[in-house]
């Protein structure tokens, strides 16, 4: 079976497809971003945990990743089983920056203080694990439906995208 051509998105469409979701939803667009910048698969993004990032350094941890499995949302090793260490340009720290005041402020809201043990992409004010929300909402601005069977799956591919082929400053300056 021959492999399907895949073209990447532009600097542009990425930029378009981030403004879109920044339109909707705060934390979706910063989610998208940071798979733009990083190249982290979806699982590892919807598993970070505020303790994960260093926004002072500018560094992202990925640990581990989230997958459905028939018990439910399950927490396993990353695909290639190593931490990785990404570095984070400015524009990728103001993007988290912000989407960590929006939920301090929501977790404010509602009596509670948000710890390192926080899911970064949670829809709950207390940032236990809900990817279903942030994957419904994915789905939503998804022209294309997922196939969770396709090879390097990451964020962009669940929004009917293929994995960008751009450099992470390319991006930033497009979304800065």
């Amino acid at each position: 079976m021959p492999t399907p051509k895949i073209e990447p998105p532009s600097p542009a469409d990425v930029a378009r497809l981030i403004g879109l979701a920044a339109e909707r939803d705060g934390g979706l667009a910063a989610f998208l971003f940071l798979a733009a910048v990083t190249g982290a698969r979806r699982s590892e993004l919807v598993a970070l945990q505020w303790a994960d990032l260093d926004l002072e350094r500018g560094v992202v941890q990925i640990r581990r990743g989230v997958v459905l499995g028939r018990r439910g949302i399950v927490e396993k090793d990353t695909k290639t089983h190593a931490v990785r260490r990404v570095a984070l340009d400015p524009g990728a720290v103001k993007y988290l920056v912000a989407h960590r005041d929006r939920s301090e402020h929501v977790a404010r809201m509602c009596g509670i203080v948000l710890d390192g043990s926080g899911f970064v992409f949670s829809h709950e004010p207390d940032g236990s694990r809900t990817a279903s929300a942030l994957m419904a909402a994915m789905e939503r601005l998804s022209p294309t439906p997922c196939d969770p069977e396709a090879p390097r799956q990451n964020a962009l591919m669940v929004l009917g995208c293929p994995p960008p082929a751009i450099a992470p400053g390319s991006t930033v300056q497009l979304l800065a």
